[in-house]
């Protein structure tokens, strides 16, 4: 809206991928509300956190790599995934993602 503020309804409209490289984001709160996007691309930001993936049902990949991550929170729970890039950020350990039938990468 006028003030720059996430309009939520507006956000779960968009489809396809959502891409912001080298954008200088630190923090990625609102993402979950864009639950109709296929591909969400956020290299080289400086992304320290990251909210609930879990909303995000249409997700095919996510790739978040050269960022501060320490976790990525709901990725387990997004049955849609087919590729995960989360190089160079601070994860230690994934949940478990056996239940990601599609998951390749």
């Amino acid at each position: 809206d006028a003030s720059n503020r996430l309009i939520t309804a507006e956000a779960a409209k968009v489809t396809g991928e959502l891409k912001c490289n080298q954008c200088n984001i630190v923090n990625a709160e609102g993402l979950q509300y864009f639950t109709s996007i296929s591909f969400i691309t956020l290299q080289r930001n400086n992304i320290d956190t990251i909210p609930n993936l879990s909303t995000l049902k249409n997700l095919r990949s996510i790739d978040v790599t050269y960022n501060n991550l320490r976790y990525l929170p709901g990725i387990d729970k997004v049955l849609t995934l087919e590729n995960i890039f989360a190089w160079k950020n601070f994860i230690r350990k994934l949940p478990d993602l056996s239940q990601l039938a599609n998951l390749v990468n």
